[in-house]
């Protein structure tokens, strides 16, 4: 079974659309139980760094938190 998952820099596009500013420091492709998760890591324009988790399948956002 092919899988077509959202392009990486449309995903990371989202993710930094979220925080306008932001650094990307870090990006992750994960599959859990059939479900794909492409996980990008940002550093904002204050220096907080966020967790955002997106579905690679839709690109829908999943989670956005402040990374402690």
């Amino acid at each position: 079974a092919t899988v077509t998952i959202v392009a990486f820099d449309q995903l990371e596009a989202t993710a930094l659309a979220l925080h306008p500013g932001s650094t990307l420091l870090d990006t992750d492709l994960d599959e859990e139980y059939g479900k794909y998760v492409y996980e990008v890591e940002l550093r904002d324009a204050d220096g907080i760094e966020w967790d955002v988790e997106l579905n690679a399948l839709t690109g829908q956002v999943l989670k956005n938190h402040q990374d402690t």
